[in-house]
């Protein structure tokens, strides 16, 4: 195996190297620098809020290229669902929002026989509702 891939010996396992700090740099592991040594070329991945403004501060970013990571960085991701059960018995869900929705049983039985009527509510105020 080449040096720097993935699993390789000189570098350990992928899971324990997510990221590397090099130079005060923070770089994310990409195909072209995959868990290898820090790049030379590459454009550092700034990863915080803090990072870019103070990469702005520094002259090391444009005014153009700290907004555009500031507005990458700030756009939420759809994250995937996923059920649990909560410490008091609940069915919560997770990844609608900030917050799990978690309801018992019994309630999420009667929240999906009143379905129709919400899918005929959401079709019929379609322009009065908000996107997220």
């Amino acid at each position: 195996m080449q040096p720097g891939f993935r699993g390789s010996a000189e570098f350990g396992p992928p899971s324990k190297l997510a990221s590397r700090d090099c130079e005060g740099e923070h770089y994310r592991p990409t195909k072209e620098n995959d868990y290898g040594d820090c790049p030379t070329s590459a454009a550092p991945v700034y990863t915080s809020k803090d990072a870019i403004l103070g990469a702005l501060a520094a002259g090391k970013l444009t005014l153009d290229d700290a907004s555009k990571r500031l507005d990458a960085l700030t756009k939420s991701k759809p994250s995937r669902l996923y059920v649990k059960v909560s410490a008091k018995g609940g069915v919560s869900v997770y990844g609608l929002q900030r917050m799990p929705v978690t309801l018992y049983g019994q309630q999420w039985e009667r929240l999906r026989e009143f379905m129709p009527e919400i899918e005929a509510f959401i079709a019929a105020n379609k322009d009065k509702l908000s996107v997220k």
